[in-house]
């Protein structure tokens, strides 16, 4: 992947984590790090992240058990997902260590992928939905589900208990941030406390290694 440039090493990891292919790739190597690969360059490059990461990607990795979860979910069955046993399927979708990843009306259609295009093929997908609420579904998508879920989890955990040790609840959250506004003699003491906080593992996901980096400023632009 180093040949790709260090702009995207971040989207890459996100987007082939998450099952992106050769012509997504294409895409997301444009529009994040203005890069343009050659459809073949890209395809090479989804080649070269999941034959090193089969933890992921891999015959007995995290796509194949979430794969296997839809199946589960349409049946039914309880299914463990990961290794930790955190994520269950149920009828409904997956029940989490603090919540639920619903899949309401979980069917499979035939359905047009890559229409228009040279890539145009039809096939049976997992769907889930209806009207302008209906999605596809795969093992990729639900690993993608579970992952932004979890993280969701561990940052709102954090943000109440933040609001527990120091009084103050955030003012803004974007995706993995939490925003606070406190008086200049407070601010250091402040960044202290909630990178202690962030930095702590979840209660229910103790093996978990967590970081986080902060500062702070006068406005939201200058302490990012």
């Amino acid at each position: 992947l180093s040949n790709i440039g260090p702009l995207i090493v971040h989207n890459c990891h996100l987007g082939l984590g998450f099952g992106a292919g050769g012509p997504t790739f294409q895409r997301i190597a444009k529009m994040m790090g203005g890069i343009d690969m050659s459809l073949d360059d890209s395809t090479a490059t989804v080649g070269i992240y999941r034959g090193a990461h089969q933890e992921i990607a891999g015959p007995k990795g995290g796509w194949k058990s979430c794969g296997t979860a839809i199946k589960m979910i349409n049946e039914g069955l309880s299914y463990q997902i990961d290794p930790w046993g955190m994520c269950w399927t149920t009828a409904e979708g997956i029940k989490t260590p603090q919540g639920m990843i619903r899949y309401p009306d979980l069917r499979q259609e035939e359905v047009i992928r890559n229409e228009g295009t040279q890539f145009e093929k039809t096939e049976m997908a997992w769907v889930y939905g209806r009207g302008r609420h209906r999605a596809f579904l795969s093992g990729p998508k639900v690993t993608e589900n579970i992952v932004q879920h979890l993280a969701r989890e561990v940052v709102m955990d954090n943000a109440l208990e933040i609001k527990r040790v120091t009084g103050y609840g955030t003012k803004h959250r974007i995706h993995d941030e939490l925003v606070f506004v406190v008086p200049d003699s407070e601010a250091e003491d402040m960044l202290d406390t909630v990178q202690g906080i962030m930095r702590t593992p979840p209660k229910w996901w103790p093996e978990l290694i967590t970081w986080s980096e902060g500062s702070y400023a006068d406005t939201y632009g200058e302490a990012k």
